[in-house]
């Protein structure tokens, strides 16, 4: 195409494209071809030629070689003063004009034809060009030239090639086709081109239409009339708004950032004229760099403007060196970097630069624009777009405009998509921490396998080997041992539990005699129920078809339901049924018990779940043994449900299929393919355990219990293996318009379809919505009251209707609306007059995305509180399980303190029972640190600062790990050089983390290696430990998750050494607490690791202070108290009055519950109170209470309870007790804690 400045595309090439071109034969008028009077009944007049282009362009065209009428300019004079008035400035200037040196020669010579077209043309006042003669004459009116621009006033009357040569070869197609087919009419809307304006070349828009003039008596053409309308504006203004509606419309599928900068650049790659190329980079600053993620318009391959990452300045804003391939890369990574640093737009001039074509027009680009994006709240830019600037479009303040809408789009779907990713990322973090815990639950479980093995083992070897004991002393190791059973079933529980839940069990599914294996389970539990009062009904008919289950998950199942019935019914019966029903069998267990509150049914079966304040014999449970049985009836492909009422009973119905064909092929066995003998041993071991928890409820126990001859520790792992592991609802339309018969058109459009309410104002909207919801919001704009946009600002700073999409009906038709309502927040806009099928597609479309949007924000909430509860399920089931764990615990920790200093006891015993006392207190510390990682993850680690002196906890520490020291021949430097080293601390937090630390440096070292401990003040205020052992060492990856819950260091190291992975974190934790800090260092593998721990130390004679506070402390010894123990488990009370009243000297009365206490106390003169808080009936919080209201006289009182969290502390002193210990308490801290509190009450 030609051009002012040379040829730089060839003519097919050029952008110019007709969008929209008819041709009419106009031949002899609108009804007879051939009539020349109907030629003279085409108006010309002024008016109609203003009024309407398109009337001249084709439905009433008011030129053409039709017009006859002599009188035509006498006509038009009438009502003007003259014909310079009429014809304004360019009627001036052409009759100054010398036409005598144009192709048209002087005007006395012109043909009348001439004339009468230029009569139309001055006197019209719409735009209109007049092309005369061969030659084109350019001759204009005075409306048209505010479009000349700077070619008025040279261009009148200069050939049109000369006025447009840089589009002359399209304009003379059509003007050539125009002369030489006289009876034809050309229009033309929107048509495009590139023309020079103000020395630039830049796109326009024209909608036009050519009308011929014949010379008078001839058939040739000899002019052409042309009026015309410039749409440059509107035809922009169109494709930007498409841009940012494509951009709006596809924003509910980005879920990632990626996807979001994706549906941007496909909006962009849409709209070529306004972006030839476009790039879009996001701001990671821990990495430093700018990450390109999408980009259009551009080939990596060839494109030297393609940069895939770009290096951000350090931090003292020193750029980094890049190796830039092309000059321009250099322009774009500086303007770009500086643009991401300073959230400032950049202008980039390309035009020096060899780059290749790109775009619609096919030419190398010559501007870019850089843009920050920043997202609502963000102080600085997330992302940086790089856009190519139009070719052809001048950079004025339209165009900028139009870049801040592109910006405040992106930047509001960039900032959603985060808010999706974070919230998407915070369900993924609880799902990996309720994976985690699982994993977590099994690793436990075969954690406190081992000091239970080693607990279990030494005792049975004393009942085999017939070991010369006193009747007291085998009384006092059979409750060790009785309890240690009970934890053991607890372990064998949750790691069944955990196994099903990692999908690790293999069954083995047996063709059993089903009916004599249940009747001979349910016998199990028949002497408790006996010596309970309750009658056990067994009804067992023979079943009709084979049978095939896992025997021991069928032992599970029956004993799992029939000993949950046996511990909430105290009197009636209990009925076990097995029977045929058609072609599947059902297993009943049914009981006159307390019931299930209708409110918990539907969650009896979940995990974790416990009914509250429900009445059993024992308050003791985790909640997972119905969740067990659930998993175990599904796995034989059968169902189980519960009916219950309160104060009536419960029944629980299994229901199984017969038959294999709904179990895995390869886990089926015929019974003579098994091994009965082994699997006898273990069900004997599972059975007992059952029975004998279920008489441990009971008021008494059996002392008499043989456990000699059962060798076996645990459970076998069988079968364990490693795995990787409303369509049809209405919706509901408000629809708002002032005008009543718009509401009932639209209303009768769609009321087939939808449910609608009409209001008629933007108020009476709002005040309709407190009580109707709309799933959709038709909006007139232009309303009284409120008007649309006031009513879309209320919508969306509503929470609760801010979600609802709206669509703006208006007969407000400019662009300018359209983007004010889309900025505003309007989902679409539509513009009266508009069909019935446009309307109605549009709600349909939109209704879609809004119940996806609606589905798909209901499936991440979902998902985030099932989380969520799943989390605090186990958070509790932690507290629980602590709890169950530790009772057993303490009469075991008080009977082996005491055997331990029992002095007639031959060495080798108390060296045995010495063991079992330290297995004890590594228990007693796994569920510790099970509380203390609780504690530390909700924020509610509680500590009680003091004045410590660092060295002797060191010191302490030191002597309490002797054994294991001692054990492995270690070497112990200690280089205690610190001169202060007096801190505020929690002494047993603090002294918890040297342990953890120092018991790690243990652990790690081989024998005979070293291990150094010193202190040291590295700066003023400053106190620090250093403990370096010659151990395995750590790695770098190691080093980086060392801190990390449930982190060992991998599987290997795991399986070598045990433990959890928890005491480096809660030491991390705990110094952090103390205002502190932990750290590990190591030179790598088999190269030792050093810990670090450094606080802030006191400055002044904090010690001599502590020493003058010791001395006030009052040794005189104290008499005997009469103290009330009240402790619903049998073993502990036993243990308990035997330490109380034989080795502290003190009288004692017992009670087992809340009634059998209150009894007691209104007979005994008690001076302390020493209470469980889980009791059968109710529990230690109302009895506290209970006795402060009946009691007249005073007592102090304990609170002894397996609960430690810090919140079940707080409670029990806020309920009145004045001491909290959790058990298994030791010998010396209860002793303590009755003198204590004596002193204060003798005080």
């Amino acid at each position: 195409m030609a051009s002012e400045e040379g040829n730089f595309l060839p003519p097919d090439e050029h952008p110019r494209k007709r969008r929209k071109a008819s041709s009419e034969n106009i031949s002899g008028g609108r009804t007879n071809s051939n009539s020349t009077n109907n030629q003279n009944n085409v108006e010309t007049s002024n008016e109609s030629t203003a009024q309407n282009p398109n009337e001249v362009a084709g439905n009433e065209p008011p030129i053409s070689n039709q017009v006859t009428d002599p009188n035509l300019s006498r006509h038009i004079l009438k009502s003007f003063s003259s014909q310079q008035e009429l014809w304004g400035e360019c009627g001036k200037r052409f009759e100054e004009f010398d036409w005598s040196k144009t192709a048209l020669g002087p005007r006395s010579q012109w043909p009348s034809s001439y004339e009468r077209g230029l009569n139309v043309v001055l006197s019209n006042r719409f735009p209109t060009i007049y092309y005369v003669g061969p030659e084109m004459i350019f001759i204009y009116n005075d409306g048209y030239i505010p479009l000349a621009g700077s070619r008025h006033p040279n261009s009148f009357g200069m050939k049109a090639k000369d006025v447009f040569p840089e589009i002359w070869e399209d304009l003379k197609r059509d003007l050539t086709t125009s002369f030489s087919n006289g009876n034809s009419s050309l229009w033309s809307a929107d048509e495009l081109m590139v023309i020079n304006r103000d020395g630039e070349l830049q796109e326009t828009y024209w909608t036009y239409s050519y009308s011929t003039i014949k010379d008078e008596g001839m058939d040739n053409s000899v002019a052409v009339v042309c009026p015309l309308a410039e749409t440059t504006s509107s035809v922009i203004s169109s494709r930007q708004l498409n841009t940012l509606k494509d951009i709006a419309a596809h924003a509910a599928e980005s879920n990632t950032t990626r996807e979001a900068c994706s549906i941007v650049m496909r909006a962009m790659s849409l709209n070529t004229f306004d972006f030839p190329f476009a790039m879009i980079y996001i701001i990671d600053r821990e990495r430093g760099k700018l990450l390109m993620i999408d980009s259009t318009g551009v080939d990596a391959s060839i494109d030297s403007f393609y940069i895939p990452e770009i290096p951000l300045p350090d931090e003292r804003g020193t750029r980094i060196s890049f190796d830039y391939r092309h000059p321009v890369q250099h322009a774009l990574c500086s303007s770009i970097t500086l643009v991401a640093s300073s959230g400032k737009s950049a202008l980039i001039d390309l035009s020096q630069y060899s780059l290749s074509p790109c775009g619609m027009w096919k030419i190398p680009p010559k501007k870019c624009h850089v843009m920050a994006i920043t997202t609502p709240g963000s102080e600085s830019p997330t992302a940086v777009m790089v856009m190519a600037l139009n070719q052809f479009r001048t950079f004025n303040e339209d165009y900028r405009t139009f870049m801040g809408l592109v910006n405040s789009q992106v930047a509001t779907l960039l900032a959603n998509t985060r808010a999706r990713e974070e919230e998407r990322a915070c369900i993924d973090a609880l799902a990996e921490l309720d994976r985690a815990k699982t994993a977590f639950f099994s690793n436990i479980s075969h954690e406190f396998r081992t000091p239970l093995t080693l607990m279990l083992g030494p005792l049975e070897d004393f009942f085999s080997a017939n070991q010369k004991l006193t009747g007291t002393q085998k009384e006092q190791l059979t409750l060790v041992y009785r309890n240690a059973l009970r934890l053991l079933k607890l372990v064998n529980t949750l790691l069944d539990f955990s196994r099903i839940e990692a999908g690790r069990v293999q069954a083995t599914y047996e063709n059993l005699n089903l009916t004599d294996l249940t009747v001979s389970l349910c016998t199990i539990l028949g002497p408790a129920c006996e010596k309970a009062g309750l009658k056990l009904k067994i009804e067992c008919e023979p079943l009709k078809s084979e049978v095939f289950v896992d025997r021991e998950m069928w032992e599970k199942i029956v004993l799992n339901l029939l000993s949950n019935s046996f511990k909430y019914t105290f009197e009636g019966e209990i009925v076990v049924r097995l029977q045929d029903e058609g072609d599947h069998f059902v297993l009943s267990v049914s009981d006159t018990g307390t019931g299930i509150p209708k409110s918990d049914v539907p969650h009896i079966f979940q995990r974790f779940y416990r009914v509250q304040n429900s009445a059993g014999r024992t308050h003791e449970g985790t909640g997972i043994g119905l969740a067990l049985v659930s998993e175990l009836v599904k796995l034989h492909g059968g169902t189980i449900k519960v009916e219950s009422a309160i104060g009536k009973g419960t029944k629980f119905t299994a229901q199984l299929p017969y038959g294999t064909a709904h179990l895995p092929k390869d886990q089926i066995k015929r019974i003579e393919e098994t091994n009965e003998d082994s699997k006898e041993i273990v069900s004997k071991i599972r059975r007992n355990s059952y029975s004998k928890n279920a008489m441990w409820w009971l008021p008494t126990i059996e002392r008499d219990v043989d456990i000699a001859g059962l060798s076996a520790q645990h459970e076998p792992e069988k079968g364990e293996i490693d795995q990787e592991t409303d369509s049809t609802k209405r919706h509901k339309i408000l629809l708002a318009d002032d005008n009543a018969d718009m509401r009932e058109y639209i209303y009768h459009l769609i009321k087939d379809q939808y449910n609608v309410k009409m209001v008629g104002d933007g108020e009476q909207a709002l005040e309709a919505m407190k009580t109707y919801k709309p799933d959709l919001i038709l909006s007139d704009v232009m309303m009284p009251r409120l008007d649309g946009l006031g009513l879309l600002k209320a919508v969306r700073s509503n929470p609760t209707l801010a979600l609802i999409p709206l669509i703006f009906l208006s007969a407000r038709a400019g662009e300018e609306y359209k983007i004010e309502g889309l900025t505003l927040g309007a989902d679409d806009y539509l513009i009266k007059p508009f069909t019935a099928i446009e309307l109605k597609a549009r709600i349909a479309s939109h209704l879609r995305i809004s119940q996806a949007r609606l589905v798909s924000n209901r499936a991440e909430q979902e998902l985030r509180e099932q989380a969520e509860r799943a989390n605090m399920a186990k958070d509790h089931f932690l507290a629980v399980l602590s709890h169950e764990m530790r009772t057993p615990l303490a009469p075991a920790l008080l009977l082996a303190e005491e055997l331990k200093a029992n002095t007639e006891l031959p060495k080798k015993i108390r060296d045995e029972i010495s063991m079992i006392h330290r297995n004890i207190q590594l228990e007693v510390q796994l569920i510790d640190d099970l509380l203390d990682v609780t504690k530390v993850t909700k924020g509610k680690m509680v500590l009680h600062f003091k004045i410590v002196e660092v060295h002797d906890l060191l010191h302490q520490v030191l002597q309490i790990l002797q054994y294991d020291i001692s054990k492995k021949e270690l070497k112990i430097v200690t280089q205690l050089e610190a001169q202060n080293q007096t801190v505020e601390a929690d002494p047993a937090r603090f002294q918890q983390i040297f342990w953890n630390i120092i018991k790690n440096a243990v652990k790690f070292t081989p024998v005979g290696g070293t291990i150094t401990i010193k202190s040291s003040n590295p700066q003023p205020g400053e106190f620090q430990v250093d403990v370096t052992d010659s151990g395995i060492g750590i790695t770098e990856e190691g080093l980086n998750k060392i801190f990390n819950p449930f982190e060992q260091g991998g599987k290997d190291i795991t399986q070598q050494f045990g433990g959890l992975g928890l005491g480096l974190s809660i030491s991390k934790a705990l110094a952090q607490l103390h205002h502190g800090k932990l750290s590990a260092t190591s030179l790598g593998l088999g190269k030792g690791a050093t810990f670090s721990i450094s606080v802030p130390h006191i400055v002044g004679d904090a010690k001599k202070q502590s020493e003058e506070s010791n001395k006030t402390k009052d040794d005189t010894p104290l008499a005997p108290r009469n103290i009330l123990l009240v402790e619903d488990n049998e073993t502990t009370m036993l243990v308990m009055k035997r330490l109380l009243t034989k080795k502290f000297g003190h009288s004692l009365q017992a009670a087992y519950s809340f009634t059998e206490a209150i009894q007691v106390a209104k007979t005994y003169q008690f001076d302390m109170l020493i209470s469980d808080i889980g009791l059968p009936d109710r529990s230690g919080y109302d009895l506290i209470t209970e006795l402060r209201k009946i009691c007249s006289h005073q007592f102090k009182s304990i609170a002894l309870t397996g609960y430690g969290m810090e919140e079940d502390v707080q409670r029990s002193l806020n309920q009145g007790f004045d001491i909290h210990l959790t058990k298994p308490v030791q010998t010396a801290d209860l002793q303590n804690a009755i003198n204590e509190l004596a002193r204060a009450g003798d005080s």
